[in-house]
């Protein structure tokens, strides 16, 4: 297995990935046309975020024998904090490691730019199937936030 920065040919899976990636947050019932203009927007966002040479951000991509696997995307602001804004691994390689590796490459890039604090927020749903991994790679829960909204019952 390898973390590396994506190559020209990443493109596809990691568009693919990235789509796989929404369904995954959100698989809340929404109509058609609005799922199709969903994936739309993230095929775009793939695209940009793909071909971007924003140096307040990376990405990488898992490889095992010659095949992409996964992605993570890390993000730092101008406060010099860090946010791991996505990491997927395909389904078929999930809980091997991948998405540790990925995850180290991340920290391991925002240590080199001097980030004082790295958080990620997994939405509610997915907070206690992703808390063993967040723990493992080096992460502590700092705060629960919950919100009423006045019209959901």
């Amino acid at each position: 297995m390898e973390v590396r920065e994506p190559l020209e040919r990443d493109l596809m899976h990691f568009t693919r990935y990235s789509i796989d990636f929404l369904h995954v947050m959100k698989e809340r019932e929404i109509t058609k046309e609005a799922r199709a203009e969903q994936l739309r927007e993230r095929k775009f966002w793939a695209a940009d975020v793909f071909l971007s040479e924003d140096p307040k951000q990376k990405l990488y991509v898992a490889e095992v024998q010659g095949r992409m696997t996964g992605y993570a995307l890390g993000r730092m602001d101008d406060n010099n904090q860090g946010t791991i804004q996505e990491i997927y691994v395909d389904e078929f390689y999930r809980r091997e490691g991948i998405g540790s590796h990925l995850c180290r490459a991340v920290l391991a890039w925002m240590d080199e730019q001097d980030v004082s604090d790295v958080r990620v927020s997994p939405p509610f749903d997915l907070q206690r199937s992703l808390d063993g991994f967040l723990r493992a790679v080096g992460f502590c829960p700092v705060q629960t936030t919950y919100s009423f909204q006045k019209n959901s019952r």
